[in-house]
């Protein structure tokens, strides 16, 4: 798992009057990355039927994450953008849930 990269995109407000004949620029809006999820896929599992219904309601969920050696998870809120069940590897059924990720949550 990596944790999703906030940095926010750069907006080039360079014009003819900028000093020293350089370009500027300030900090913009933070692309909202997405996190995908790979997961045995066992049909009618309350897991997965809670995965179909997410992605149908695109209801808005928290995803905590615990590092390993951590006390304190990191927690942020996301929606299910894509549940794709069913995907046959080595005899076992597979399935990726993708969430977008939108921002962290501060207690």
């Amino acid at each position: 798992f990596t944790f999703p990269n906030k940095a926010p995109n750069d907006v080039d407000v360079t014009s003819h009057d900028s000093p020293g004949n350089s370009e500027e620029f300030i900090a913009g809006l933070q692309t909202a990355p997405d996190w995908a999820l790979s997961k045995h896929y066992v049909p009618e599992d309350a897991e997965d039927v809670l995965l179909q219904d997410l992605e149908e309601s695109r209801e808005l969920v928290l995803l905590e994450i615990t590092p390993v050696g951590a006390t304190t998870p990191h927690v942020w809120q996301a929606w299910l953008k894509t549940w794709l069940p069913g995907v046959p590897v080595k005899d076992a059924m597979k399935g990726e849930a993708t969430f977008k990720v939108l921002h962290k949550v501060v207690a």
